[in-house]
């Protein structure tokens, strides 16, 4: 049988081991609270990095397509004059058959 002032004692410790596990939860909260923000920033970091990314690749794609665009014009362009000067050759030599004859005894 404990006496009064034994009880009082147990009873203290009882409440400050309450208090020293109030604490530790409270510091152990706080720190998965500082983890999780740590993470969730590193997170945002990341995505705004891929957001960066991925608009640079949209721009290089756009310019490329762009390039090709010309370049396919030009192509074409290049192919139209060509037909245009084959055609050109191919009436000139239909027109004057003598013109073979020529570069043939030349």
């Amino acid at each position: 049988i404990l006496n009064e002032k034994d009880e009082s004692q147990l009873l203290q410790n009882k409440i400050n081991l309450f208090k020293d596990q109030n604490e530790a939860f409270e510091l152990a909260s706080q720190l998965r609270k500082e983890q999780f923000t740590a993470r969730f920033l590193l997170q945002n970091q990341r995505i705004l990095d891929v957001e960066q990314q991925l608009s640079s690749l949209y721009t290089a794609y756009i310019i490329l397509q762009n390039d090709q665009s010309t370049e396919d014009n030009l192509r074409e362009s290049l192919l139209t004059q060509l037909n245009e000067s084959d055609y050109q050759s191919a009436r000139h030599l239909n027109d004057h058959p003598d013109t073979i004859e020529e570069a043939k005894s030349s």
